[in-house]
């Protein structure tokens, strides 16, 4: 399933942010790819050929994502497809904003149709670069849908989906 998660897209998406970025900011944006699989040459082959190498981390396989996604500005998803993506429950549950492609299943659900986090287009770069910049500059905003997001994670609590299958199951 490596080729669903479009870490290519994300990439250069990246790089149409950091080409927005000012050069004179104190703090400027950096990307962590979290994880190990047989695209992780390719991905580093990939920023270095888009320039944005300095800005990119790729540390491999990571014990605990966790701390680093809670201290994130926020966490991002470019699948293509999607089931139940556990990892933007995940994020929801630390509080972390979330950025994501709009797949017909998955994110759109689980971000409340972009109530409880930003969507793009599915497979659009353009659409990427423009939703990460508005969700990086409007904290606010940020903030909104990450509460609302933490808000609503009950409906994805255990009880509550057995009781929902239950209710199926018995009709």
């Amino acid at each position: 399933h490596t080729e669903q998660k479009r870490l290519d897209l994300l990439l250069r998406a990246w790089q149409g942010v950091k080409a927005r970025e000012s050069d004179d900011i104190d703090n400027p944006s950096r990307l962590l790819i979290c994880g190990k699989g047989p695209k992780t040459d390719e991905l580093k082959r990939l920023a270095r050929e888009l320039g944005i190498e300095d800005s990119v981390q790729l540390p491999g396989f990571v014990d605990n994502p966790w701390a680093w996604i809670d201290q994130a500005t926020l966490f991002v998803s470019t699948s293509e497809w999607e089931g139940l993506p556990n990892s933007l429950l995940e994020a929801q549950a630390v509080g972390t904003s979330i950025v994501s492609s709009y797949c017909t299943s998955g994110p759109k659900e689980i971000l409340l149709d972009g109530d409880a986090g930003f969507l793009f287009e599915t497979n659009n770069v353009e659409a990427c670069t423009e939703t990460l910049l508005d969700a990086l500059a409007d904290e606010p905003e940020r903030e909104k849908r990450a509460a609302t997001a933490t808000a609503n994670l009950d409906r994805f609590r255990l009880d509550n989906i057995s009781d929902q299958y239950l209710e199926l199951t018995t009709q």
